[in-house]
């Protein structure tokens, strides 16, 4: 577990579930992160024995955050709502969209369902009418829960093979990004040849595999120049580049100044360009 807060009380309490595997999908949109105090879970079993202890009890809302949701945690969701959760709201948030899923939140009063990327306004709206029904907690009567029978999770469109695997690709960057990545070395973490990986990442994800690791090494470094203590040098090798000079080269053509001018300055200070190349929706 993981608590980002900003010690404003006045704001809801947002626990957000992260059950993503892709690098975009892992941070929350700004409109939530501007609203809300929040509390990260990375688990379900993690989610469910903190609530079951009773911290439930100062919570607004529960966000489940998902990139391609599996039906077995979708029933785990739809009997922790039934259950520990029954008293507070739930959003669900999923790249993959299809009916079935849409119509399973539905009927299980999922307090609303945000196909990624979210929009802006949407989410606004979703949080005033979070805001207004906010009860202190110490006032909120108490529930009865009545379990019931859930809707069975829904049947989710079967992703094709490739883009499942393809997706394994996204979690080895992230664990090996400051290494030398090898297309080969990626493509046999897939199960595919080297050329059905190449073709298969830029249909998915709309940017070459080498791209998409520049952009990544790229977002990490602004990250850590956000430090007022390291050096442009320092960050460009720990973020996998051998040549500062070619990192600076590169970190200017997408972020239009120099890595120096980021020194000290917070990395959520603004929004990070390049993501915009990258297609992380559904086809």
């Amino acid at each position: 577990m993981h608590v980002i807060t900003d010690n404003d009380s006045t704001k809801l309490h947002v626990v957000w579930v992260d059950l993503t595997r892709s690098t975009y999908v892992t941070e929350l949109p700004k409109t939530i992160t501007r609203r809300s105090r929040r509390t990260r879970f990375d688990s379900l079993a993690r989610l469910s024995e903190a609530a079951t202890s009773g911290a439930v009890a100062d919570w607004d809302t529960v966000i489940f955050d998902l990139d391609f949701p599996e039906e077995v945690d979708l029933a785990a969701i739809g009997e922790l709502k039934l259950s520990v959760l029954s008293s507070c709201p739930i959003l669900l948030m999923t790249v993959q969209h299809s009916e079935s899923l849409a119509i399973w939140a539905l009927r299980n009063r999922f307090f609303d369902y945000f196909v990624k990327p979210a929009d802006a306004l949407s989410l606004d709206a979703c949080f005033d009418r979070l805001e207004s029904i906010k009860i202190p907690r110490g006032i909120q009567p108490s529930r009865k829960i009545i379990q019931t029978i859930s809707n069975p999770s829904p049947k989710l469109p079967a992703a094709r093979k490739a883009e499942v695997q393809i997706t394994k690709a996204i979690r080895f960057v992230e664990n090996n990004f400051a290494g030398d990545l090898k297309n080969q070395e990626v493509a046999d973490a897939c199960g595919m040849t080297e050329f059905r990986f190449s073709r298969a990442f830029k249909e998915r994800y709309g940017v070459r595999f080498r791209e998409y690791v520049i952009y990544f090494r790229l977002r990490e470094a602004r990250r850590l120049l956000a430090n007022a203590e390291v050096s442009v040098t320092e960050v460009a090798y720990s973020v996998g580049f051998n040549d500062p000079s070619y990192f600076t080269r590169v970190f200017r053509k997408n972020f239009g100044k120099n890595p120096s001018a980021y020194v000290g300055v917070p990395a959520d200070a603004e929004d990070i360009p390049f993501l915009k190349h990258l297609n992380f929706r559904e086809k």
